[in-house]
């Protein structure tokens, strides 16, 4: 037992280290990762821990009795008494909804044979049973509880699958057409093992042989185990993104079978394609996410068996890990991006029924949308089920140029929502300002992909956080580095999402809510509009408090799409992608209106790039954006001076990149070429800590926005709430500075162009090589943390207090959770009431929230504390152990350094 528990022991710390540098690298990840920031590190954690813990530890904390326990803790909270059948061969099986209806779901749980089936599967199976049961559609669902590994092997699940058939054939007097066999991952296995089995023409041959008088209803099969192998590409494409991993099915898969020899059985795919003509079922449904591990044998099984079949349906859902409708990580819908908490209605019944009534798939193989339609049925269950194929269509709005559909949605806490996703407010033309959409009279829905524009992602943040060894810089990125484009990624990216509280948008002729449009960070090259999830936290808080908001998030062209320059050149239009952003914002404030909102009290809010972008807003020229915001939260702000000789470098690197010679060649490339260099120049972005792309100088943003702030030139009506983490900078600090001569190397990289007399100030002065601690550093690494931090973040903040403080009304704060370091507040910006936290802090998530949430509303930040936001020379301290009033951790000295500019 000693040695079970210091091996769990060392699992555990091992999957918690992991986790935590997923969560502090997520908002870079690029397309490598989970969908959102949140579910890319529960996927971490989740993969991390069943690909190192052995079964023993797995079943030792999920006992396999602990699946009787949940389903006994259901009937009594429904006070319903447990219906367990226990059969002669002592397989069991558990009822829920109604033993005696005639239609009937035997339903298959997943959990590799080794996991015994958890509170989610039985929560909503339950659930859709029940909600059938409200549709006038009764209905029974046995469950079955098949024996686990590595106390049966297989083909003993076979032999338990295919005798609680018989049972419910034979014993019940059940039709089998009203019979659907359902199950997920392994559970999909079995179930497709058992219609195997009860084929006329290869019944196995160590199991009895049962006939069948008519074809079963159907089959539902989620994320179906069907190939134990591990050398499909997805294997490769998608190891970031999902859940289970090759280490882990290997092992399962090797403890499942032992000396049994694989056949046509056990691993479906080695099956050859006639073996699927004849099996006795009338219609089979396979969903499978696009992040799995598993996708590409899923799909090549789903063609051999619609070559045979004549009624299969595919359904691959874009941005989702292995059966994430059913898996218990708390990520909420989002869109076209859902994931489900186990246990919510809103888990396998909501996949169902919002998934396919709302088309928010992408089908595959050749599956057209009105087979759909005639098919909702058997989406939901059967054709048993078609009743809710007619439920009530969802609320839209019209916007004159197209009609947008929203889909209906409830956070765990109950808090019924609107979820309008991918509206078009813009067309984005290559190189070009953007224009409004097209006219488009078609009712429009979130479609199969929570769309983001091109994306990249700098090599060097790869290293963070790992040894370096004999590495003496980054190394290059090739082509044969690169992973594949995401499906959601599109030119065609000028989309926004808007969240909107139901009862808001049923009154929205008779109130108005406040509103927030997040623009979303990552170095102006990576993220996009859904990467942090809904905002529901911040609508919730809201609520409680006795208001309202409105949530709304945006995409904008990155990288060189958005931010390509030329100092020398009027072709090239500057900025694009700050001028998608003031593009998105007069959409919103034209439009919100229709939605409920009030467009006079809008609030902007960004972290990292969105908040640099919006001190580019605050500074800008342009007359128009002084009725477009009240005000703005302005998160670690990112801004960087990218000088003239820096723009005419980067211009001949995607040139060179692209393989052209001009511009007008660049224009006319086709999109994945373009896609192509514009990965490998931000792959290749150099110094380290840099990006390459970003904004510049040009006739509406005249100037660097700390030297406007500086001078008096900004919006002066707007109240601001500014803030930084601690340790901003560590992200971005280079492990490759290992003296005084690689530091001042590093610094001249970063201001290109700075003077000899300028260096010598950052050096010397500002961060002399002194590492006793006395300057906030103690290595060379920290007096490169320290120099980007305060350059390019954190003074920021400085510069935003200081000026709005003159002019208006300023908040500051500072983030103080360890580690502290670039974007970790995120995950308590965007904390979800009733999650599993992934190491936040409720009560401080919750605290934040209430002062963003008040500050939204009525522009004070406020949370019902003895001492709320300071006005003063403090600052707000945000700490697990306190929060309250402190001195400012950032230099003003070396803050009123950097504003000067005299780097450039």
């Amino acid at each position: 037992m000693a040695g079970l528990w210091l091996g769990l022991g060392f699992t555990a710390g091992k999957s918690i280290a992991i986790t935590l540098w997923s969560a502090i690298t997520a908002p870079f990840r690029g397309q490598t990762g989970g969908a959102t920031a949140y579910k890319h590190v529960a996927i971490t954690f989740a993969r991390s821990f069943f690909g190192t813990a052995s079964i023993e530890q797995i079943q030792y904390i999920l006992p396999p009795k602990s699946a009787h326990n949940a389903y006994k803790a259901l009937m009594h909270s429904q006070q319903t008494t447990p219906n367990i059948v226990r059969l002669h061969d002592g397989t069991e099986a558990f009822w829920m909804g109604n033993p005696d209806a005639e239609k009937l779901i035997i339903y298959f749980p997943g959990g590799a044979y080794c996991i015994p089936a958890l509170p989610g599967h039985f929560d909503l199976v339950n659930a859709l049973a029940t909600d059938l049961k409200k549709n006038n559609q009764d209905i029974g669902v046995l469950f079955l509880a098949y024996d686990l590994v590595p106390h049966a092997q297989w083909p003993r699940q076979l032999a338990q699958g295919v005798t609680l058939v018989q049972y419910v054939i034979e014993v019940l007097g059940k039709r089998p057409s009203n019979i659907i066999l359902q199950g997920d991952s392994s559970g999909a296995h079995l179930a497709l093992a058992v219609l195997s089995h009860l084929t006329e023409g290869h019944p196995h041959n160590s199991i009895p042989r049962l006939s069948l008088s008519e074809n079963l209803r159907g089959a539902l099969l989620l994320s179906p185990w069907i190939d134990f192998g591990t050398d499909h590409e997805s294997f490769r494409t998608n190891a970031d993104k999902d859940a289970i991993s090759a280490e882990s099915l290997g092992r399962w898969a090797e403890a499942l079978f032992g000396d049994t020899k694989m056949d046509k059985y056990t691993n479906p795919t080695d099956a050859p394609t006639g073996w699927w003509k004849l099996l006795p079922v009338e219609k089979i449904f396979i969903g499978v996410g696009g992040d799995e591990v598993l996708l590409d044998s899923i799909v090549s099984l789903a063609h051999k068996m619609k070559t045979e079949h004549p009624d299969v349906l595919v359904s691959r859902v874009p941005r989702e890990f292995h059966v994430e409708p059913i898996t218990d990580f708390g990520c909420k819908p989002a869109g076209s991006q859902t994931g489900f908490v186990a246990g919510r209605k809103d888990g396998f019944e909501g996949f169902m029924i919002n998934r396919l009534a709302c088309r928010n798939f992408e089908f595959n193989l050749g599956t057209s949308f009105d087979k759909l339609e005639n098919m909702k049925g058997l989406s939901l269950g059967l054709a048993l089920l078609a009743p809710l194929a007619n439920a009530v269509a969802a609320p839209t709005v019209d916007l004159g140029y197209t009609i947008h559909q929203a889909a209906v949605e409830s956070t765990k806490d109950g808090m019924r929502y609107l979820n309008f996703t991918n509206i078009q407010y813009g067309t984005s033309r290559r190189f070009q300002p953007p224009i409004p959409p097209p006219v488009n009279s078609t009712i429009q829905t979130a479609g199969a992909y929570n769309i983001r524009c091109p994306q990249g992602q700098p090599a060097w943040l790869s290293l963070f956080g790992q040894p370096v060894g004999n590495l003496t810089g980054v190394p290059p990125v090739t082509i044969a580095d690169l992973p594949p484009v995401d499906p959601s990624t599109s030119e065609d990216c000028l989309y926004l999402d808007v969240f909107v509280p139901e009862d808001v948008f049923q009154a929205k002729g008779d109130y108005k809510s406040s509103v927030v449009i997040w623009i979303h960070g990552g170095g102006y090259v990576g993220g996009w509009k859904s990467l942090y999830g809904p905002g529901l936290g911040l609508m919730e808080t809201a609520k409680k408090e006795g208001r309202d908001v409105i949530f709304v998030s945006i995409n904008y062209r990155l990288g060189l799409f958005g931010f390509l320059a030329d100092p020398d050149s009027s072709d090239i239009t500057r900025n694009l992608g700050l001028q998608d952003q003031l593009f998105a914002l007069k959409w919103v404030h034209k439009y919100i209106h229709l939605f409920g909102g009030d467009p006079n009290t809008i609030t902007v809010m960004g972290e990292s790039a969105g908040g640099g972008s919006i001190m580019y807003h605050l500074t800008s020229g342009n007359a128009s954006y002084r009725p477009l915001f009240q005000r703005a939260i302005v998160q670690s702000p990112f801004t960087i001076n990218i000088p003239a000789r820096m723009q005419r470098s980067t211009l001949q690197e995607v040139y060179q990149r692209a393989n052209v010679t001009s511009f007008e060649e660049l224009k006319g490339l086709s999109t994945q070429a373009l896609q192509t260099a514009n990965a490998l120049v931000v792959g290749n972005a150099k110094p380290y800590g840099t990006f390459v792309f970003g904004p510049v100088s040009d006739k509406y943003y005249p100037d660097y926005p700390p030297v406007l702030l500086n001078e008096g030139h900004y919006l002066d009506d707007v109240s601001v709430m500014a803030g930084y983490n601690t340790n901003e900078g560590v992200l971005f600090a280079s492990p490759f500075v290992k003296n005084d001569e690689d530091y001042a190397n590093l610094v001249a990289s970063l201001f290109p162009g700075i003077s000899s007399t300028a260096l010598s100030i950052i050096t010397d002065k500002l961060y002399p090589s002194t590492l006793s601690g006395k300057y906030g550093y103690v290595d060379q690494t920290g007096r490169v943390a320290s120099t980007i931090g305060e350059s390019l973040i954190s003074c920021n903040e400085y510069f935003l207090g200081e000026a709005f403080a003159r002019s208006n009304t300023s908040f500051r704060y500072e983030f103080s959770v360890p580690p502290a370091i670039h974007a970790v507040d995120l995950s308590y910006t965007f904390y979800n009431a009733g999650e599993a936290t992934s190491g936040v802090n409720i009560t401080l998530a919750g605290i934040m929230q209430r002062y963003f949430a008040n500050f939204i509303t009525t522009g004070q930040p406020y949370s019902h504390r003895p001492t709320d936001f300071p006005v003063d020379d403090m600052i707000q301290n945000f700490n697990i152990s306190s929060v309250g009033r402190m001195k400012d951790s950032v230099s003003t000295k070396r803050c009123k350094w950097w504003q000067k500019a005299d780097f450039r």
